[in-house]
């Protein structure tokens, strides 16, 4: 199995060789952490360079557990059973643990620009890290977390710009690929998670703010450092949104299609079935209830859903066409809104350009419906997302079973 070079380095090394992967990190961090504070009591340092090193580990630890939870969802991904797919995903896992590790040169060329700005141009900023008590030791422990910032940095600018790659050969191969060629969403979703675990990345890099603050060359370029992982991260992540999981023709199903059927049913199995309209954005299908129906009941009792659209042309009999989506609802609570808000944002605008006509009716009569009957999302109405587990899919008279993988 590839690995990072600084897993390969931690588990050659007792004792952190003796630790399973992921621990022996954990271990590194907190003997650092343990050492640095004994040390600087040693020494008598100022309690603001405890903070200062503190704050560093604190970050790196962070950096760590985001790195090692790439790396072991990325080992277990399943590539897609699309050839060209596939190749894709696969050119992916292969590039990020690349043998020839390229993040450690990363990591190394911000650690020597680092070094040599601190030797030349910042020995006021390290003097401001040690309260003025400047000695080896210190220094030599102050080197050995700049290297451990620099390898995560490395790895951080790595990995977002492999996905970013990874992103826009995807996004070509989706343009290119044949109609009933597709990539199941869940696939699609564990790459879309890797982005935003490397925008979190970048976000957490702006927390070494207070020990660069007073230096602003190197506060600017840790901006402008933190800003490319952003930056690839969040075009990654956008050219993955514009990739449907499903079929072309699901998805012309799901774009046309006005009216689909929910099956529910209650903790007693009782079957309940009932027509609903929807839309379909960035891969998720929603549908709005109102809060005292018997169906949004029956989904808070058994969150198991079926969920059909069909398609009949009246003048062609043999033109239909059908997708069924099985799964489960999730209902949608206020932390729920705030965690996806973007998304819900997206949800209403859609419905609005889907049912103009319908949403604003129902908007110029509000005042003049039952409660129960408005559209005021969490008052009257919630918003549930349809998580699909399986997908059989209808055109004519066959039926395509598409599994979405594990």
């Amino acid at each position: 199995m590839a690995k990072w070079a600084h897993e390969i380095i931690l588990e050659n090394m007792p004792p952190f060789s003796w630790l399973p992967r992921g621990y022996n990190v954990l271990l590194q961090l907190i003997l650092m952490e343990i050492g640095g504070t004994l040390l600087a009591l040693f020494l008598n340092l100022p309690t603001q360079s405890i903070i200062f090193g503190s704050l560093a580990i604190f970050i790196v630890s962070i950096w760590s557990f985001l790195i090692y939870h790439i790396g072991v969802t990325i080992h277990k991904m399943e590539p897609p059973s699309a050839p060209l797919e596939k190749k894709v995903v696969q050119d992916y896992q292969t590039s990020l643990f690349n043998p020839r590790h390229y993040e450690l040169y990363l990591g190394l060329a911000v650690f020597g620009f680092l070094v040599a700005y601190l030797i030349f141009f910042g020995q006021n900023l390290v003097s401001y890290w040690l309260g003025g008590k400047v000695s080896p030791a210190p220094l030599f422990l102050i080197g050995l977390v700049l290297w451990d910032l620099s390898y995560r940095l490395g790895v951080g600018m790595w990995s977002a710009a492999i996905a970013f790659r990874r992103s826009v050969n995807f996004l070509f191969v989706y343009e290119t690929r044949p109609k009933m060629r597709y990539t199941a969403y869940r696939e699609l979703n564990i790459l879309k998670k890797m982005d935003k675990i490397n925008f979190a990345f970048g976000l957490v890099t702006l927390l070494l703010y207070p020990l660069f603050s007073s230096n602003l060359p190197l506060f600017v370029g840790l901006i402008i450092y933190s800003g490319g992982i952003l930056f690839f991260s969040a075009a990654s992540l956008f050219a993955m949104e514009r990739i449907y999981g499903f079929p072309h023709e699901a998805v012309w199903l799901l774009e046309e299609c006005k009216v689909a059927f929910i099956g529910t049913s209650d903790k007693k199995m009782q079957p309940h079935l009932t027509p609903v309209i929807f839309v379909f954005v960035g891969n998720s299908l929603f549908f709005i209830t109102s809060k005292v129906t018997k169906k949004i009941k029956n989904i808070r009792e058994n969150p198991k859903i079926a969920f059909l659209v069909d398609f009949r042309d009246e003048n062609n009999l043999y033109n239909n066409r059908a997708v069924l989506f099985t799964g489960k609802a999730k209902v949608y609570g206020i932390f729920d809104a705030m965690l996806n808000l973007i998304k819900l944002i997206r949800v209403q605008r859609a419905f609005y350009k889907k049912y103009p006509e319908y949403m604003n009716e129902y908007k110029k009569e509000e005042r003049n419906l039952p409660l129960a009957w408005r559209t005021t999302i969490f008052v009257s109405r919630i918003p549930i997302e349809v998580q699909t587990e399986k997908i059989v899919y209808w055109r004519e008279a066959r039926a395509i079973k598409l599994p979405l993988g594990e």
